[in-house]
């Protein structure tokens, strides 16, 4: 694993990457686990705290961070919430500007009067798959952030369960409502009303029918919210058989949700789809009182111009002189 550094922003801020040069002031009460740096002594990996994980690269810094903003200002125990970032590691110096941006919101907001959720930010490691040959979605063709949820247990050691976000996501309410959600499968996750095997990933790859042994006009879960339960992904050895699963299908141009659906078909806990309300499939309305996760899974994003319910993302943008880029 790379060495840890301390990014010296403000307190209860992780970050694991390759080291850079220190600055000032230097953050109190630092405690160091492992390759783990521990803000104010507490140790992060606690089973009775909450992580969030995001993973992508700074093409989409912008929705992170509105996303990471929305679900900071809903949290009841914001201290008691690990938000996780997955990002390249020539993205570092990107991320280091996202993480003292949102941290500089969550002091204007709070006005200084609660402590802010943790942050860490991990260096993404090498997959144990080739994720070159995405057939389906042109702009995730070689995106490995993309397929960190297939190996997630490695980057939360002894952490027992975590919900994935993806950056195109606005929360709504707090999360530990779904983190605290009784589990009876590996996995939590929200089907989708519309998307079946045929319309989502058969109709766009014919070859696909003789891989998928389902009925075809069967709904697929959407892989943009997940409930993990992380004991079972280890006891089960969960990422080992999705590693040799990948390679086996590869020649197929998978995508990370369609080996997801494939390994796990019939053995995902249904969610309540508030958790994962699809703004491009729902009535507009139904976004202010029906969902607890905005989530622009398909069409416009509201970030690169006009989309749907797109006042509920501008909500959450930072300051101005809040510089990510």
């Amino acid at each position: 694993m790379q060495a840890s550094i301390l990014i010296c922003v403000v307190a209860r801020l992780v970050v694991l990457l390759a080291p850079i040069v220190s600055c000032t002031p230097s953050l109190r009460g630092v405690r160091h686990v492992g390759d783990v740096t521990i803000p104010n002594g507490k140790i992060l990996e606690s089973g009775s705290d909450m992580h969030v994980v995001y993973s992508t690269d700074a093409d989409n810094f912008e929705p992170l961070l509105h996303s990471m903003i929305s679900l900071s200002r809903h949290l009841k125990e914001p201290a008691m919430c690990t938000i996780n970032l997955i990002v390249p590691d020539a993205d570092r110096p990107a991320a280091e500007r996202l993480v003292a941006c949102f941290l500089q919101e969550w002091q204007l907001w709070s006005g200084q009067q609660t402590t802010s959720p943790n942050v860490v930010v991990h260096a993404l490691r090498p997959l144990p798959f080739n994720t070159s040959g995405n057939g389906f979605f042109e702009h995730l063709q070689g995106k490995d952030t993309v397929f960190t949820r297939l190996v997630l247990p490695d980057y939360l050691p002894g952490v027992q369960r975590a919900i994935w976000l993806d950056t195109d996501t606005i929360v709504k309410t707090d999360l530990s409502m779904l983190h605290s959600t009784r589990l009876d499968a590996a996995m939590g996750a929200v089907y989708e009303d519309l998307g079946t095997w045929e319309n989502v990933y058969i109709s766009i790859k014919p070859s696909l029918a003789a891989a998928v042994p389902y009925n075809h006009s069967e709904h697929i879960f959407n892989t943009g919210v997940l409930l993990y339960d992380l004991v079972r992904w280890r006891a089960e050895r969960i990422v080992e058989t999705l590693a040799e699963r990948m390679r086996s299908v590869s020649q197929l141009g998978v995508d990370d949700q369609l080996l997801m659906n494939l390994h796990f078909h019939g053995r995902v806990q249904h969610l309540d789809p508030r958790w994962n309300f699809q703004v491009q499939f729902n009535p507009p309305k139904d976004l202010d009182d029906g969902a607890w996760i905005a989530h622009w899974a398909g069409g416009p994003k509201p970030w690169k111009g006009p989309a749907i319910r797109k006042d509920v993302f501008d909500k959450f943008a930072p300051h101005p002189n809040c510089a990510t880029a």
